[in-house]
């Protein structure tokens, strides 16, 4: 099946690799982001897929590195939780890469971005019908929020939905974020 894409970075070194991938605009900046296949010279010509649902392994500039975790426990059947990061560095940008909820029972995560204490619009929202889910983000600036010296919490917010029809959930969550 033919795979078309905004562009193709060719490296002309041993093997030939090339890396596809697709145009974003990022607040007015457009970036590339590499595919979740790879196309690796096949024996006798040609290219082979090669891809994961994973996306492409990336190492990204980090600044400092911080994270916080957050429990609660008995979570009552179809109630909700509100788990949120600790407070941004004053005059810094969180950039989230890494979220991960675990429970004792089915869920239903809503990730968010918090700016004086008030949630955006959802970043993204995701079920862990076996009791996991693990959030990461595609691109270092795809999830950032800077500190604001005004009131109320800056960083990031994740809201469980206990989807057990009878049972309570333990629930704990971990944000992973840089700040620079």
């Amino acid at each position: 099946m033919a795979n078309d894409y905004d562009g193709v970075i060719t490296d002309p070194g041993a093997g030939g690799a090339r890396v596809a991938g697709s145009n974003f605009d990022d607040a007015g900046t457009t970036t590339f982001m590499p595919a979740s296949t790879i196309a690796v010279p096949a024996s006798g010509g040609g290219f082979d897929l090669v891809g994961t649902s994973h996306g492409l392994p990336t190492s990204w500039p980090v600044t400092t590195l911080k994270k916080s975790y957050e429990k609660q426990t008995a979570i009552a059947a179809g109630g909700s939780a509100t788990f949120d990061s600790t407070q941004l560095t004053t005059a810094t940008t969180g950039k989230l890469f890494y979220a991960k909820v675990n429970s004792s029972v089915a869920f239903k995560a809503t990730l968010y971005k918090v700016a004086n204490g008030v949630a955006s619009a959802a970043v993204d929202e995701d079920y862990g019908w076996n009791g996991r889910f693990e959030w990461r983000s595609p691109h270092p600036d795809m999830v950032s929020q800077a500190e604001s010296a005004t009131a109320g919490l800056d960083g990031f917010r994740i809201v469980v939905v206990n989807l057990d029809p009878t049972l309570a959930a333990d629930i704990s969550v971990v944000f992973v974020w840089d700040e620079s």
